[in-house]
């Protein structure tokens, strides 16, 4: 027990020098309600003196000079001193007494505070009160110590709040940037407060008032200890306070506090191209980012500061930074230079946006999509396969890129020209971002009329995505027909007659040069066998362009293939001419292709994904024809395209289209926003047939999902006593849209599922959850529980929440260990002799709950109805073991009215407990009281109430014995249990007697008397003779001293010429006869001791 100590010196010098003393002066302060924590005032004692001390005094006083408690001669107290040991010391040949080394008070008030209205044995009311120690030795000089103070004060630290709603509790947004908690406390030495965050348990907010009462007002703005925003979560505030007496305050706590902050959202997109070129020449000369900056325009919360950095690619080196204040830009343009003003090398870069806002929020720097600054066209070469031509076949043009395009860029546009030596252009073809490998010129021009012989040259021209321009032309070659009569085009090389208005026909434009003119034509059409299946003939002229629809001679469609064309004329001079045989392709089969995806809805949200399971929308081809180009475009609702991918053929049989993934991102790596989108994908073959598949309907949802559960209860008894039979948890989901599934169960310390509530059987997600604490069984719950909440969104996202408390139904088991163990050979002696004199008992609580009260009554020992003494406290320290409580209470053995126990008696006590769900538990005990050797009047005695006789008799006979004079006791007042007890108390005085074999002994009987009288007691008829109310009281006392006399010497086995006898009667009572609850106490047996 941890006592307060206050530490003096008290001077006796020699003779008639007067004493002096001194101590430390400041008030020590005491709270004496047995909870083990400065319950006692200790104060150390030093006298120099080469007298003898025959008296020494420590005498407390009320502030204003009440005498309200004397402890005085207190011996030295020899480590482990036994009763026989301090009775020796009594009779040894010192004339004085020892000073302790210490002395303490235990804030218990003596008899002399009855004359204030204030009762002996109780604890001094709070308050000041002041202390003297004064020592007399042997020449009666007289030393005293000056006043030292101490504070008593049993009452801890209060504090209360103001009503808190579950609504008022959550902050962070918006205009309600802060919490606000009402509370009012006692004025103390310090209070101690703070933010517990209930994920981890840990402080993240402080607060202190010291020498006042707590601030009637805290407002918590969701900053920790180094004012920067603490996580979205559930937190706890807490307040404490220890005084200066050890009195501690219960950790009083608002609970389920909800922060959830005003997180502005900052974002960066690339606004256009991601690629530019920095090079003055007008084109693409910037970038340009769309900046997201928000700007809060209430009082709690503002734009501080807001910049935009360009850096490397990969290697995060800052290149250019440029800052902002309080007012952000809606755009970034950048102009390719960095902080020098020179043009950055070409290559990847990107931008990083950061902010920071008054409420210390500094949301995550974002990041744009990588962008290309690029300063240089892609590199081709081309080649013709002859220098001179003739026009009677095909000029083969190849060509090829010799660079290869960034991935972040878009594919280059290319376009191909043949132009005559002048200048002019007389073919051109555009290629789009599909180069082929090579073209075939068949001497026409854009309008289908042969061209005129001459010097040409071929030019192959790009443009990248970042406006780069670049061209490569051939070496010249030379159109020559001078031998040629006939030429024929076909276009275009491949069709589709299907009647669908694309490309159903094909086209055959002949050219010849008869300078007599034209006799007669035919043009025929031959499929892959070599078979005509269409003719077309005519005299006098060649039409400029022949049509075909893909039908034979007799009308009907011919089928999908390769066919051939040539055309023959004669000239009026009859001269022949026949054109080389062209070759084209007939093709009414649309590409195939079929794909799908496994949900079409998506959060690409970037969280882990364990936690957000859809980042991606994956779209599976289980079926391709193979084609020269195949294109997937993701478009919003307005049909703004958004994402494309494309597949090119590198053979000339074509390619297959490929699974993908979209990830939520637009073709400049932007994110994409929330909405709804459609996936299409389709593929046109040269001769014009389409196909497309369409998957609409997708939706994109990046919004966020947090869910929180708060329970209304730390702890619930569901025992059915109506007080917290039951558990109400708070579900809070930010998004309850698109709720796919949920659960909600209540799971063990290992985990294991005591009860659900899920989607399936329960519907919609509830607000609130109720518990009646059973499992699914029906059977109650016992011990630590979470309430785990888990939502399953359609878009992907996992969300878990949970809260943890305890259930139980079991009231505490209780435990007390005693130092009062007399088979132990450990007694409790209220004696004043220094050895075992108080009484330590631990007091033990095993609960699941907290420990709201605890009490230990002490009952008298004859009337279980009348409480002798009492302690008791609204707290228990934590023992260390799981779940376990303990209590130390140190009794000195008087009672609440100021009385000591009685010796060698029985006090049965009750230890309780209440814990804070309401249910109580009780343990009893005995409390035995050793035999008592008291110093009265100069000499040592022990009073011994508790041998109880036969009534009118003086022996320990029951019922169906025989007494003395071998009479059977048909009906004894005597029970077997008294018998017994009577037995253990004489054997323990005999113990005692046998060890001061030099000291006779007189065994006193005292009786109570039943009758007033006023008279001579010599003639008081009750003490002298026998009458209605039965022996004579001064008979029967001497009779039953000499029974006991002589069971000492027979069964005590103790020299019968130490002993004698003597019998008082009722004449010497230590209890009011009329008092009913305490005259018994009048009839005892005493011990006095003499040498």
């Amino acid at each position: 027990m941890k006592r307060t100590c206050f530490g003096f010196v008290c001077a006796l010098f020699a003779l008639s020098t007067a004493p002096l003393a001194w101590a430390e002066r400041a008030p020590k302060y005491i709270s004496p309600n047995n909870d083990g924590v400065q319950d006692s005032l200790e104060i150390p004692l030093r006298v120099k003196d080469k007298s003898i001390i025959k008296e020494w005094t420590l005498s407390i006083y009320t502030e204003d000079g009440h005498l309200v408690r004397t402890v005085s001669n207190k011996r030295k107290d020899d480590s482990r001193r036994s009763i026989s040991e301090t009775l020796g010391s009594f009779f040894s040949p010192k004339t004085g007494v020892d000073v302790p080394s210490s002395v303490s008070w235990n804030g218990r008030l003596g008899d002399e505070a009855a004359s204030i209205g204030l009762e002996p044995g109780s604890i001094a009311p709070d308050g000041v009160y002041y202390y003297i120690f004064s020592a007399t030795d042997n020449y009666d000089n007289t030393g005293s110590s000056p006043k030292y103070y101490v504070v008593v004060d049993n009452t801890p630290p209060q504090v209360t709040f103001g009503a808190l709603t579950d609504e008022e509790k959550i902050f962070g947004e918006g205009n309600k940037n802060s919490v606000r908690i009402t509370q009012s406390g006692s004025e103390e030495s310090e209070w101690t407060a703070g933010i517990i965050y209930n994920a981890d348990g840990k402080k993240v907010k402080s607060f202190r008032w010291e020498n006042s009462s707590p601030a009637p007002v805290v407002l918590w703005d969701g900053t920790n200890d180094d004012g920067t925003l603490v996580e979205d979560g559930i937190y706890t505030y807490e307040i404490y306070a220890t005084d200066k007496a050890g009195n501690k305050s219960e950790k009083s706590q608002v609970t389920n506090i909800i922060f959830s902050a005003e997180k502005p959202v900052i974002a960066i997109a690339i606004h256009g191209n991601n690629c530019f070129s920095p090079n003055g020449d007008g084109n693409s000369d910037s970038i340009t980012f769309d900046l997201t900056v928000p700007a809060p325009v209430n009082k709690f919360n503002s734009l501080s500061s807001w910049s935009v950095q360009v850096v490397g690619a990969d290697n995060n080196t800052v290149y250019f930074k440029k800052d902002g204040g309080s007012t952000p830009d809606s755009a970034f343009v950048f102009n390719g230079r960095g902080a020098d003003g020179n043009v950055l090398p070409e290559g990847e870069y990107k931008a990083v946006l950061s902010a920071t806002y008054l409420n210390g929020y500094e949301p995550p720097s974002v990041q744009s999509p990588r962008f290309l600054l690029d300063l240089t066209a892609p590199g081709a070469e081309v080649s013709v396969s002859e220098s001179i031509f003739n026009g009677s076949g095909n000029l083969i043009i190849r060509q090829k890129q010799t660079t290869k395009d960034s991935p972040l860029a878009k594919p280059s546009k290319w376009t191909g020209e043949i132009r005559r030596a002048d200048g002019k252009i007389v073919r051109t073809w555009d290629f789009g971002t599909r180069l082929v490998d090579s073209v075939e010129w068949n001497g026409f021009d854009n309008d289908n009329h042969f061209v005129e012989d001459g010097t040409y040259s071929y030019t192959l021209r790009v443009v990248d995505a970042a406006g780069n321009k670049g061209s490569v032309t051939s070496a010249p070659f030379t159109l020559d027909t001078s031998k040629t009569e006939l030429m024929l085009s076909v276009t275009p090389s491949a069709f589709s007659p299907n009647g669908n208005g694309v490309r159903d026909t094909v086209t055959f434009n002949p050219a010849a040069k008869a300078s007599s003119g034209i006799d007669s034509y035919v043009l025929s059409v031959y499929n892959a066998d070599g078979n005509v299946v269409r003719m077309f003939t005519g005299a006098d002229s060649i039409p400029a362009a022949i049509v075909w629809d893909g039908k034979d001679s007799t009308g009907r469609l011919c089928k999908d293939g390769t066919y051939y064309v040539d055309c023959g004329i004669v000239a009026k001079s009859g001269t022949p001419a026949k054109s080389s045989r062209k070759s084209f392709v007939l093709d009414t089969v649309a590409p195939v292709v079929k794909a799908g995806v496994p949900y079409t809805i998506f959060s690409p949200d970037g969280l882990p994904a364990e936690i957000s399971t859809r980042q991606t929308l994956p779209v599976t081809v289980s079926e391709s024809s193979n084609e020269q180009l195949w294109t997937a475009s993701i478009s919003d609702q307005n049909g703004n395209e958004v994402k494309t991918f494309t597949w090119q053929a590198d053979k000339p049989e074509g390619g297959k289209i490929e699974d993908f993934v979209w990830d939520g991102t637009d073709n400049n790596g932007n994110p994409a926003p929330n909405g709804g989108y459609k996936v299409e994908i389709f593929s046109e073959d040269e001769a014009g047939n389409k196909t497309n598949v369409l998957v609409s309907n997708v939706t994109l949802d990046n919004r966020d999902t947090r869910a929180y559960v708060t329970a209304s209860e730390r702890s619930i008894s569901p025992n059915g006593d109506g007080f917290k039979d039951s558990q109400t948890f708070t579900v809070r989901a930010n998004l309850t849209e698109g709720i796919s599934d949920w659960t909600f169960k209540i799971v063990d310390s290992n985990g294991n599922s005591v009860r659900e509530w899920n989607k399936a059987k329960d519907g919609a997600l509830p607000s609130t959850i109720r518990w009646d604490g059973k499992t699914s069984g029906g059977d109650v719950a016992e011990g630590q529980f979470a309430g785990k909440l888990h939502i399953s969104y359609e878009k992907g996202n996992l969300v878990d929440a949970s809260v943890g408390f305890v259930s139980t139904a079991t009231a505490p088991v209780l435990s007390v260990m005693s130092s009062a163990n007399p088979a132990q050979g450990l007694y409790f002696s209220p004696d004043n002799d220094g050895n075992e004199d108080e009484l330590l008992m631990t007091l033990f609580a095993v609960t699941k709950a907290n420990v709201r009260s605890w009490s230990l009554e002490v009952k008298d020992s004859r009337n279980n109805e009348i409480t002798f003494w009492k302690t008791g406290g609204t707290t228990m320290p934590a023992d260390g073991r799981p779940d376990t409580y303990r209590a130390s209470v140190t009794w000195d053995g008087v009672g609440t009215g100021g009385s000591m126990v009685m010796s060698a008696e029985d006090y049965p006590y009750v230890f309780s407990v209440t814990d804070d769900m309401g249910m109580t538990s009780r343990y009893t005990g005995i409390i035995p009281v050793d035999v008592l050797v008291i110093y009265d009047n100069g000499r040592l005695k022990m009073q011994v109430p508790s041998i109880v006789f036969r009534g009118d008799a003086a022996d320990f006979v029951l019922s169906g014995e025989r007494d003395a004079n071998g009479n059977l006791v048909e009906r004894s007042s005597l029970t077997e249990e008294q018998k017994v007890n009577n037995i253990r108390v004489l054997t323990r005085v005999a113990q005692i007697l046998k060890k001061f074999d030099k000291y006779s002994v007189t065994v006193v009987g005292h009786a109570n008397p039943m009758n007033p009288w006023n008279g001579d007691e010599a003639d008081n008829p009750e003490e002298n003779r026998d009458g209605s109310w039965g022996r004579g009281l001064k008979a029967l006392s001497l009779e039953r001293a000499q029974f006991v006399r002589q069971w000492l010497i027979t069964e005590g086995r103790i020299s019968a010429s130490r002993l004698s006898s003597e019998g008082k009667g009722g004449l010497e009572t230590i209890a009011d006869k009329n008092d009913l609850e305490n005259r018994w106490k009048n009839r005892r047996v005493e011990f006095i001791l003499e040498k």
